[in-house]
């Protein structure tokens, strides 16, 4: 998961994903963005993003059974989900090259050159 973040996604993602896997779960709370040292408009943003590529997952856990003032989310990285969604892009990624491969090989089937205009196979 560290690798493809790093591979493709922006700075802030990997440093988000970085801590979700060292501290199981990021809970959303004021002190959220001191914390982390990240603007909250900055942090939302970039967790939205994640929850989008289902890199993170999220849950609201309802704390006014045990006494709390209020729902509180969770951020978390669902690592069964992950990595089937990695298998499924590498897969689409896979399937795309080999079909522009295939299209390059077909329209590529003769050569000409540019000095004497003549044509190879």
């Amino acid at each position: 998961i560290r690798a493809v973040t790093r591979a493709f996604y922006s700075d802030n993602d990997v440093f988000l994903i970085d801590v979700l896997i060292r501290d199981k779960y990021l809970r959303d709370d004021t002190d959220m963005e001191t914390r982390l040292k990240i603007d909250s408009k900055i942090l939302r943003k970039r967790l939205n993003f994640l929850i989008e590529e289902r890199l993170v997952s999220k849950e609201k856990v309802d704390d006014l059974t045990d006494g709390g003032s209020a729902s509180t989310t969770f951020y978390y990285i669902d690592y069964y989900l992950v990595v089937q969604i990695i298998a499924w892009r590498m897969h689409l990624m896979r399937t795309a090259i080999e079909k522009e491969y295939e299209d390059d090989k077909k329209s590529a089937s003769s050569l000409v050159c540019p000095n004497c205009e003549g044509s190879f196979q």
